[in-house]
């Protein structure tokens, strides 16, 4: 049996500033930063000389830190500080190998992720800063399983056959659903690009020969795939509206009262269906590859690699 152990930490009481740092764009503050990663694997025999089995994992608890601004229409400021970014990511993957005959090797393995992450938006506008509520919640779910046999037919001949599959799922969906308020100086509210999601599972078939004949190394094969894709696009569901000030500075209204009630804007746009997500069901795909090479030794000090996929 053999395995390994680790541990990193960097607490924020050694973090230093960064380099970009702009010590005038939140007065009083610094950007938060911490993060912990542990580590692990475990590998043995299951039967000597003839199985094996190994297992790892690794887990990410990261806590970062985006320059966000605040809108307060009653003083016509815009203060900035800094909104939490967190980040958890769990890792594992198992294998096993298994010597069938002298000639027959059967591989097998399986990974697994689970991402969650809290992440700054970008902007319709092109706004210099977002506000707090611009942040995005994102979710990675991947997994993916693989088996492989490779096969000595003879000395000089080989084949390996292998098959896999993944899938991965994300999704995106902002902090505080609501409307993307974008002002001049600050974009605020929620980012109209989200929420969405997208699926992925593909199947990969590949087989390949490596032949070795005299001065020549050859190697031919194979790859077939299906994609089986779908996607759920939030996008324009609650929409934007694009101001040009970032504070009101007259009663347009004539209720009596300058406020939010008053600014002027540009654009409003919306999805004609907010109610109704874009939906894509099938983005499905295939995909076929063959392939031949050959690395032909033409002299001891000369040697040509040819091919083609």
């Amino acid at each position: 049996m053999h395995g390994s152990a680790s541990l990193y930490e960097r607490d924020k009481v050694l973090q230093a500033l960064p380099a970009t740092f702009n010590t005038s764009a939140a007065a009083g503050e610094t950007p938060p930063f911490r993060r912990q990663q542990y580590a692990g694997t475990l590998g043995g025999p299951l039967v000597k000389d003839k199985a094996w089995w190994f297992g790892a994992f690794k887990y990410r608890d990261e806590l970062g830190g985006v320059l966000v601004g605040r809108r307060d229409p009653a003083s016509q400021t815009i203060t900035n500080s800094f909104a939490s970014t967190p980040l958890t990511d769990p890792m594992g993957t198992v294998r096993g190998d298994w010597q069938i005959t002298s000639n027959d090797l059967l591989a097998m393995h399986y990974s697994i992720e689970r991402q969650s992450v809290t992440g700054g938006a970008s902007f319709l506008s092109g706004a210099p800063i977002g506000s707090a509520s611009e942040r995005q919640d994102a979710r990675n779910n991947f997994q993916t399983f693989q088996t492989s046999w490779t096969r000595v037919l003879s000395p000089t001949l080989l084949n390996r056959a292998s098959f896999s599959f993944n899938n991965f799922i994300n999704s995106t969906n902002p902090v505080a659903p609501g409307i993307e308020l974008d002002f001049p100086s600050i974009a605020d509210g929620a980012s109209y690009r989200v929420p969405q999601q997208t699926r992925q599972k593909r199947l990969q078939w590949d087989d390949g020969v490596d032949w070795t004949h005299g001065q020549h190394n050859l190697r031919f094969g194979g790859q077939v795939q299906h994609i089986g894709a779908d996607f759920n696009l939030g996008v324009f569901q609650g929409g934007a509206i694009e101001f040009i000030q970032d504070f009101a500075d007259f009663d347009h209204n004539n209720d009596g009262v300058t406020n939010d009630q008053d600014l002027l804007f540009a654009v409003t746009i919306r999805s004609g269906k907010p109610s109704v997500p874009l939906l894509i069901p099938d983005a499905n795909n295939n995909h076929f590859a063959t392939y031949v090479q050959d690395d032909w030794r033409v002299h001891p000090q000369f040697t040509l690699n040819l091919g083609l996929r």
